[in-house]
């Protein structure tokens, strides 16, 4: 009779427990669910604003370079650079909201391209050298003479790298100096390295932290 009695009282509690689990799985398919929901809502919202903002600011900055080029007022020619730092500043906000998206979801992309580096390098310089200025600060590039005149690169990320640095140097320095140094690094031998160059960036105290 006992064991009869605890063999009943065994399969009860087995039963609910097995039930507790089958609800608690029932609860976790439903969470499942509705975080796929919410992720693909967030993809949407994203690649909606991202593309929707881009298209009219590309737009945009295309017309004052155009009007840039085009103008020999050195007053209107000073608007023009101030307007051209806020849009390259608001297409590197939007830039860096996808590609942390697409960070977290493993979908960032690299495009090495072959291009003329020294127009990369002097149109970012145009917008960080002004932002510099903006701030009361002293701007300062240097390339080096031995940089070749294509790489294989992706353009946008290194344009975007530079102002991203210089964009945070410039706000936590109060004073003095913010400098940008391209150089083409060597091996040991003297050798040019093919993929080998580094954008070095230094400021006055009170700056970008070193680590």
């Amino acid at each position: 009779g006992i064991y009869l009695v605890n063999f009943v009282v065994m399969n009860s509690i087995l039963f609910r427990n097995q039930k507790v689990l089958n609800l608690f799985h029932e609860e976790l398919k439903s969470l499942k669910k509705r975080l796929e929901e919410v992720s693909k809502c967030q993809e949407k919202f994203i690649l909606t604003f991202s593309h929707e903002t881009r298209n009219p600011l590309n737009s945009m900055m295309g017309n004052l370079d155009l009007a840039y080029e085009e103008t020999q007022d050195p007053l209107i020619k000073q608007y023009l650079i101030n307007a051209k730092v806020g849009g390259d500043m608001l297409l590197v906000f939007l830039n860096n909201m996808l590609d942390a998206y697409k960070a977290q979801n493993s979908k960032l992309d690299i495009c090495p391209t072959d291009v003329e580096i020294l127009p990369v390098i002097e149109r970012v310089w145009l917008t960080c050298e002004e932002l510099i200025r903006m701030k009361g600060l002293r701007p300062s590039l240097t390339i080096s003479p031995n940089l070749p005149e294509r790489l294989i690169i992706d353009p946008i990320r290194l344009s975007q790298m530079i102002l991203n640095l210089i964009s945070n140097a410039t706000k936590y320095t109060e004073k003095g100096e913010v400098s940008v140094r391209v150089i083409w690094m060597k091996d040991c031998k003297g050798e040019n390295l093919r993929s080998a160059r580094q954008v070095t960036l230094s400021d006055d105290p009170g700056g970008v932290a070193e680590e």
